[in-house]
């Protein structure tokens, strides 16, 4: 028995508990080879089983389960992966190996990109590498027991989407990040999950091991004592009280404070609303280069009108593309500091400007306020560059309304050097989850060092009060959107650090808002004096967690 959690990336809120399950372990190798034909024939039955699966499943599915199951057919029907798979077949290797080789020189290819979300889309390409493994097997789907946490390396959303509903209690991956394909799964089904655990936590669970899943959090107990069981009891049963209902949000003492939305893609947004969102947020546009390098502007100006839309009245910020198309920046020896955010546009300034007059457009056409953010800055000179690209845009737009053009601060540079971006920004957006990674020195989606990613760390903590403070005296606005802007724990902190917008996963919008009305102002703001002057993370922990308790709903 232990008391220490193992600690990940925080995947999906929620406290769980349940009797480990794990996966059991790959077959042996794939035998022997027979001839190419016969192996072109083992391989094309492979494909269309497990397309035909997977169409099953995106049929019985709706919304993001849909999306996931369909995307994984197109997938393992991918005609770069069928000629590389046949080729090998040509040259003598079985089905299984040429598709073991394939499958990884896709998926290394996707892990030397600079973005993150395409560096987790390897993980998919590994999971229907596994559904075509099984089929040339003859495998069946492995049986889990109802209410069993699941306790794996990494997997796809086909196998989630294969479990009747209810069936997993939680997830906890060694590996994995939260832009996988399974992360937006189990956030669509508000299934607890922590991934990027490490190699050292699956060494540590045993099938029907206690597990304890704290997904808002990022930590997992593994047969914990009997006193922390008790603890993590206590809590369960808190959270299971209803959550507040979705309405305006405030504190205790009725400061008004604004919850808005994380999205993906424009799909996403009428449960955004449902769930209380106030308005967009964030929403990234990285879906519109999933599969080109240039979407035209007309179909980037539809996705943003589908949004404005919905929005009715509500603000909706969109994002500039942020990741790399020039497929050449996967040669960069250290891609996360390399080229991108707002430097891509300035490597693609017509992409750039392509995108500028496609929101523009939609500001015109649509009801809702828009806002434009800029991602990565670091320096006023990216952003007076910007603003000249911008400008010219509005020139070639000239019906549109005003669009307030804002930052993400997600680099340190930029938080330190506030006060001057803030004179020449509309607004800013703390991006918590780069500037965590930039400020700490961790790479988020590495389970090796994910322990030492800590959004509480005094120092991220001083960063935010310094973006605060200099957003304050220059009128604008500063909010947050990062992982960090939805956590419960973390809103009395940020509160007295002194924001009032905050930006998250709408599954996390309603015990968000419960969590303002816990606590006044000025108890938030006595909170983030004394966290600031502490030693640690550790400390700041502490002290979050005798706030909370000291401040619990009644």
């Amino acid at each position: 028995m232990s008391t220490a959690p193992f600690r990940g990336i925080a995947i999906q809120p929620g406290l769980a508990t349940g009797p480990a399950w794990l996966p059991a372990a790959p077959a042996a190798g794939p035998g022997p080879a027979g001839t190419p034909a016969e192996e072109e024939a083992r391989w094309e039955q492979a494909r269309q089983t497990v397309a035909a699966h997977l169409a099953a499943l995106a049929r019985r599915e709706a919304g993001t389960g849909r999306e996931m199951a369909e995307a994984q057919r197109l997938m393992a029907l991918d005609p770069s992966l069928d000629r590389q798979v046949r080729d090998g077949v040509r040259q003598g290797r079985s089905a299984p190996e040429a598709l073991q080789a394939a499958a990884a020189g896709f998926a290394g290819a996707l892990r030397r990109l600079p973005e993150p979300y395409w560096q987790q889309r390897a993980a998919d390409v590994e999971a229907v590498a596994g559904l075509l493994q099984r089929a040339l097997a003859g495998a069946a789907p492995e049986t889990v027991p109802a209410g069993a946490v699941v306790c794996a390396g990494d997997l796809g959303p086909a196998w989630l989407l294969e479990r009747p509903p209810g069936t997993v209690a939680a997830l906890a991956l060694a590996e994995g990040g939260p832009a996988s394909h399974l992360a937006i799964l189990v956030r669509a089904l508000d299934l607890p999950a922590v991934f990027g655990l490490g190699p050292a936590f699956l060494a540590a669970v045993r099938p029907g091991s206690q597990v304890w899943v704290e997904g808002g959090e990022g930590l997992v107990w593994v047969d914990p004592d009997p006193a922390t069981r008790r603890l993590l009891e206590a809590r369960r049963q808190a959270a299971a009280r209803p959550a507040r209902a979705p309405g305006p949000a405030r504190t205790r003492d009725g400061t008004r404070i604004t919850v808005l939305a994380n999205l993906n893609r424009p799909e996403e947004a009428a449960a955004a609303f449902t769930a209380g969102a106030e308005g967009i947020g964030l929403l990234r546009t990285e879906f519109l280069w999933e599969d080109t390098d240039d979407p035209p502007e007309e179909v980037q100006f539809q996705a943003y009108l589908a949004v404005a839309r919905q929005a009715g009245s509500r603000p909706v910020t969109i994002r500039t593309f942020d990741y790399g198309g020039d497929k050449s920046s996967a040669a960069e020896p250290n891609p996360f500091l390399g080229l991108r955010g707002i430097r891509l546009g300035f490597r693609h300034p017509a992409r750039l400007l392509i995108q500028f007059r496609a929101i523009l457009r939609a500001a015109a056409a649509g009801p809702a306020p828009l806002r434009v953010m800029l991602p990565m800055v670091s320096t006023v000179e990216e952003v007076e560059a910007a603003r000249a690209i911008w400008e010219e845009a509005r020139r070639q737009v000239p019906a549109a309304p005003p669009v307030a053009f804002g930052i993400m601060v997600e680099t340190p540079a930029a938080a330190l050097t506030a006060a001057a971006l803030a004179v020449r920004a509309d607004f800013f957006s703390i991006g918590s989850n780069d500037l965590v990674q930039y400020t700490l020195a961790v790479d988020r989606g590495n389970p090796a060092v994910a322990g030492l990613y800590q959004p509480q760390h005094p120092a991220v903590l001083r960063l935010i009060r310094e973006v605060s403070r200099a957003a304050g005296a220059a009128g604008i606005a500063a909010g947050i959107c990062g992982e960090m802007g939805g956590d419960p724990a973390a809103a009395a902190l940020l509160i007295g650090l002194g924001l009032r917008e905050f930006s998250m996963s709408p599954s996390r919008l309603p015990a968000f808002q419960g969590e303002l009305s816990r606590f006044t102002v000025t108890d938030a703001e006595a909170l983030a004096t004394t966290a600031l002057a502490a030693a640690g993370p550790d400390q700041v922990k502490r002290l979050v967690d005798d706030f909370r308790r000291a401040h619990s709903a009644p």
